[in-house]
């Protein structure tokens, strides 16, 4: 009887929810993805999130500290004992050093988030105000909770703006959702004290809001809800700022809707032609990275340079250096090398030859002894001797400012001691040449300036600075894009962390799935085939393709993936710089997720002609292959916090897919029905 009550209640909601425009498959959806919510939020421990600890802080302030949430300030008896719950749970084991809860200074917790917009806390707050004598621990289940629900929430908009995108009712609108709902790395962040659950939701209804107005052209409600959306996202994370310059883009499609199809996107690439070519100068010192807003090039052609055309210019207060990656340190390692340069100024100044930063694989920073130089209008050559640490694993070559401008030339970084005279370079290539009859090479890349590059004009960089507040900035971006060899590093970690954490890389990117790279290898390839069928899908579809809805999704994709993708290397002057992480591109994931979705709907409809599958049978594959990704993420979890028998997980993860494959061939014959 009490089966039969729960059965009949259950009916009569999901027949209530229809008329509220869910469908029983959205229903279905929003179940899987309320189960999944739940288990990440509750098998993941307490502050195993990435910056969760400082994200409550900020929710707890606002609910019991207003005023010092407005100050930037922390509560330190609170900032203690959160420090301790994270301690007892695990949280410092990959520190070098635990936390020192006897100092008088505030114990370390991670980044401070005060700086964050405060709309995503202050709804984080809310049940924290209620529970305010229970745990920390408990407080921190309560707002994972909450973004749970936006979890859900955010499902519903992909839903509504799927069924935009490609019709409602067709294949794609319940894969690309079910898909999202069921992808282990959004899960994790969306279960996490995070204004990036916030951000995925905003983005996803401007995106909604965009696709509609496309469609059906800009209403005053739709105009309402772009600036309604627009300002929400500004209170909520600058993840979705693009939103900005994307919603110009709209007005532009809308506007010239009725007119020529390519009249929009001809004045969109002639506006970002524009930008381009007001940003973007030419003749750089290249291999040089500028950290400075000097308005003239950091190379000079100079009767003056004693070896070819050009030498650096440094202005007063400015300063450029070179990277040296882990390959190139190498001949440095555990040896006196030595740094020198032709130097010389506008008029008599003291001055600093170059100096090496170097930094060891237990992030310890050496810097050399800087030499002082009395400097005239004439070149003088300048060197000097330091040691280099044997676990050293990159280095930055600094040629310093004055109080003058300041010229180098002839800038040689060898790994090898000299103390007295002067190198020579009979053949004129500065790369190579000897020292007291003793030959070397130099190590210092385009270390005569001959060599330009793109740099970034100081008007754009300094508007940048004024928004990020990033040292470096673009200009050390813009320089990182044209070294491989001295930043390449840098971007292969960037695309493996991202990858990896788009797909399932939990807890911190601390949890990796069971099997290592061999499960990564496959996921590259199950995405790999998934874009690979847009080819054929794209084709297909050619002339039903709209201009106006690729333009608007795809500059949506590039731009937030873009920023996402170069995020850290505006930061590579830092010991540690940032790697970033899927979870600053989630905003983006219904785009994301519709193009493997789509490229896979192509190829399961090609598995069905060739192997005379039915369209239920090919797309249970497809969803046992995510349920099986998912699983593999629990599990991986289940043996990194809690059992370790491997052995016993690979026969449950077998058995619990086959279950799976079973299970929804029935269900989805039932939703049918």
């Amino acid at each position: 009887m009490k089966m039969n009550r729960i059965k009949d209640t259950t009916e009569k909601i999901s027949m209530r929810l229809e008329k509220f425009g869910v469908p029983r498959i959205l229903q279905a959806i929003l179940l899987i993805g309320l189960i999944q919510g739940m288990i990440f939020t509750f098998i993941v421990p307490p502050w195993w999130h990435n910056d969760e600890p400082t994200h409550f802080e900020y929710a707890w302030l606002l609910a019991n500290r207003p005023e010092l949430a407005q100050t930037a300030e922390v509560d330190e008896p609170m900032r203690r004992e959160l420090a301790m719950s994270m301690f007892q749970h695990g949280y410092y084991d990959f520190y070098r050093l635990p936390p020192k809860f006897k100092s008088d200074k505030p114990v370390y917790i991670g980044a401070s988030q005060a700086s964050d917009p405060p709309l995503y806390y202050w709804l984080i707050s809310l049940p924290l105000r209620l529970l305010k004598n229970t745990s920390y621990e408990i407080q921190n289940y309560a707002g994972r909770l909450i973004s749970v629900l936006i979890f859900l929430a955010t499902l519903y908009v992909v839903w509504k703006a799927m069924g935009e995108l490609s019709g409602d009712g067709h294949p794609l609108q319940w894969l690309t959702t079910i898909f999202i709902a069921l992808l282990p790395g959004l899960t994790d962040t969306m279960t996490s004290i995070s204004n990036d659950a916030g951000a995925v939701l905003v983005f996803s209804i401007f995106l909604w809001i965009g696709i509609s107005t496309l469609n059906h052209g800009l209403t005053w409600k739709r105009l309402v809800g772009l600036f309604v959306i627009l300002m929400t996202g500004y209170f909520t994370k600058n993840t979705t700022i693009p939103a900005f310059p994307l919603t110009f883009f709209l007005i532009v499609f809308v506007i010239f809707k009725n007119r020529s199809r390519w009249l929009p996107i001809a004045i969109t690439g002639g506006v970002i032609v524009l930008a381009v070519l007001f940003s973007i100068r030419w003749g750089d010192a290249a291999f040089w990275y500028r950290v400075s807003y000097q308005s003239q090039p950091t190379r000079v052609n100079t009767d003056k340079a004693p070896f070819g055309e050009y030498a650096f210019r440094v202005e007063p207060g400015e300063y450029i250096g070179q990277f040296l990656s882990t390959p190139q340190v190498r001949p440095f390692r555990n040896k006196t090398i030595t740094i020198g340069a032709w130097m010389w100024a506008d008029q008599p100044v003291t001055a600093i030859a170059p100096q090496i930063t170097s930094y060891t694989a237990n992030v310890l920073t050496f810097n050399s002894e800087p030499k002082i130089v009395e400097l005239t209008e004439i070149p003088i050559f300048v060197s000097y001797t330091t040691f280099i640490q044997n676990d050293t694993v990159k280095a930055w070559l600094t040629v310093n400012p004055a109080s003058t401008t300041v010229y180098y030339d002839g800038i040689v970084l060898i790994p090898q001691e000299f103390t007295a005279g002067e190198p020579a370079f009979p053949n004129g290539d500065t790369l190579s040449g000897s020292w007291n009859g003793i030959k070397f090479e130099n190590k210092a890349r385009n270390n005569s300036a001959e060599n330009g590059w793109f740099w970034l004009n100081p008007q754009v960089s300094k508007l940048v600075f004024k928004i990020s507040n990033l040292f470096g900035g673009l200009n050390i971006f813009m320089a990182s894009i044209q070294d491989p060899q001295g930043a390449g590093w840098y971007y292969t970690s960037a695309a493996q962390t991202l990858f990896n954490t788009f797909w399932s890389n939990p807890a911190r990117a601390k949890v990796f799935l069971l099997g290592g790279n061999l499960t990564y290898d496959l996921l590259r390839a199950f995405t790999a085939v998934g874009l690979l069928g847009l080819i054929p899908f794209s084709w297909k579809r050619r002339k039903t393709l709209r201009g106006d809805l690729i333009v608007f999704a795809g500059f949506a994709l590039t731009m937030v993936w873009g920023i996402t993708f170069v995020r850290g290397a505006t930061e590579l002057l830092k010991g540690v710089p940032l790697t970033p992480w899927a979870r600053y591109a989630f905003p983006v994931i219904l785009p994301t997720a519709f193009l493997i979705c789509a490229g896979w709907f192509e190829i399961l409809q090609w598995v069905e002609n060739r192997f005379h599958l039915t369209h239920m049978q090919s797309t249970s594959l497809f969803l046992t292959s995510l349920v099986g990704v998912d699983l593999l993420t629990i599990i991986s979890i289940l043996d990194f916090f809690y059992w370790k028998d491997q052995q016993a997980y690979v026969a449950l993860f077998a058995i619990t897919l086959i279950a799976v494959f079973t299970g929804i061939n029935s269900a989805r014959e039932k939703l049918k029905a």
